[in-house]
């Protein structure tokens, strides 16, 4: 009750800083983002600067999970995580909050909160827009 508790009130404050909804009109997916860019930081050489049009925008919320074997060397096990699409959200005052918005959330959330719990928590907010 404590973690519905303190989620409603992030998305409170979250919506309250929002557009109203006369300022805007709502759609949860299928925008068309084929003008999008990624930002990358100058620099970085780790991560492939894409070459198409993407298909869509995402956030993520849950844990990636790994295990250390007795070597020493870690193994990925496995993730708890849910992809929102937030394409609709491009070019948006939303959308350049919307990361801090989802750790904040995940940041109040109680220690004993599972990971599924939370996405499961947000499923019924935004349903059409999970991938």
């Amino acid at each position: 009750m404590l973690a519905t508790t303190l989620l409603t009130l992030a998305l409170a404050s979250f919506t309250a800083a929002a557009p109203s909804p006369t300022e805007i009109e709502l759609e949860l997916t299928g925008c068309d983002i084929s003008h999008a860019t990624i930002a990358f930081p100058t620099g970085q050489a780790t991560l492939a600067i894409p070459t198409t049009t993407p298909s869509y925008v995402a956030v993520a919320l849950g844990t990636q999970n790994y295990t250390c074997s007795s070597t020493g060397t870690y193994t990925n096990v496995g993730a708890i995580a849910e992809l929102f699409d937030i394409s609709c959200l491009y070019d948006s005052p939303t959308f350049e909050s919307i990361t801090e918005f989802t750790y904040l959330l995940w940041k109040l959330a109680p220690p004993a909160l599972s990971a599924q719990s939370i996405i499961t928590l947000l499923n019924p907010a935004n349903a059409p827009s999970i991938l």
